[in-house]
């Protein structure tokens, strides 16, 4: 089976609260896990980052889904390609509520993902991740 991964940007078409949120990320976990599909979800401000990754052709559906879901709007994939392996293989979607601190930056981006990242993202979903949490600033 071919694995594949997407890294996109949405806008949430109004803030979610931390209710809507943990509504959101327990229906995602259980469908992604139904169907092979981890990956983890950046949240801050309004704004959504997710690199996800599984079988191609699950990811193409999930896509469309997430692209006709009215909680977002403006989805752009920045990258979409194939992997040798899973770079989240044990989490069905990780998620982070970006959380700045005195500077306005992120811990989890600074600290954890980035120099914790498994070797198995891409350049490009990497430098993504980063932009991302530099726009935090």
């Amino acid at each position: 089976m071919a694995l594949r991964s997407i890294v996109y940007v949405s806008s949430a078409t109004e803030l979610l609260s931390s209710d809507a949120l943990r509504d959101l990320l327990s229906v995602s976990r259980r469908n992604n896990a139904a169907v092979g599909i981890g990956g983890i979800l950046l949240y801050w401000d309004g704004n959504f980052l997710q690199y996800i990754e599984g079988p191609d052709d699950q990811l193409d559906l999930l896509t469309s889904k997430v692209a006709q879901d009215p909680r977002h709007n403006g989805l752009i994939v920045l990258e979409r390609g194939n992997i040798e392996s899973r770079a989240f293989p044990d989490w069905t979607m990780a998620f982070e509520r970006m959380k700045g601190t005195d500077d306005g930056q992120s811990d989890y981006l600074s600290d954890g993902l980035l120099r914790a990242a498994p070797e198995s993202l891409s350049p490009t979903a990497r430098r993504l991740i980063e932009i991302f949490r530099d726009q935090l600033r």
